[in-house]
């Protein structure tokens, strides 16, 4: 039997790994940890369009953090940092929301971000918030040109799709 953690982060996961198959039919090469990355662009052999999963960043609290992909598109001059959420059934992620939106506000460097978020377990208004705050450019930085965005798995392969 599993916890509602493990549950909650193995069905995460299926929400990372759902973005997978987009990636790679769109000619994405996928790194799939940051030091493999990193062992690229030193040697100079990073692709025109790649996804590095687990991306690290600097949390609003000043600990390390993670996110699951950052894409590049360097035909389309395009950086998006992803951050997925899932939830199936009532739990904590909608509480998460504010941490993960400052974060992206003051932590990502990439100044295009999406939320993909899923599952419906999360309460509405909670979604409403990330997404009105998303919109409203809620506590930006005076010149802060930062583009957030919140989309169900369905509005994130079509955006991905379109980086040709």
């Amino acid at each position: 039997m599993r916890s509602g953690g493990s549950t909650a982060n193995r069905n995460g996961h299926i929400l990372e790994d759902a973005l997978i198959p987009c990636f790679t039919r769109n000619n994405y090469h996928i790194y799939n940890s940051y030091n493999d990355f990193l062992a690229a662009k030193k040697d100079g052999t990073l692709p025109k369009k790649y996804v590095v999963k687990q991306v690290p960043f600097t949390t609003i609290y000043n600990k390390k953090g993670k996110t699951e992909f950052v894409v590049v598109n360097k035909l389309s001059h395009i950086t998006v940092r992803i951050e997925c959420k899932w939830q199936q059934a009532a739990g904590s992620v909608d509480e998460k929301f504010p941490y993960m939106y400052l974060n992206a506000v003051f932590g990502y460097p990439e100044d295009h971000v999406i939320f993909c978020v899923g599952g419906n377990g999360y309460k509405p208004e909670a979604l409403a918030w990330l997404k009105n705050a998303c919109n409203k450019k809620y506590f930006y930085p005076e010149n802060c040109n930062k583009c957030i965005e919140v989309m169900e798995l369905s509005e994130v392969i079509q955006t991905i799709n379109s980086l040709r």
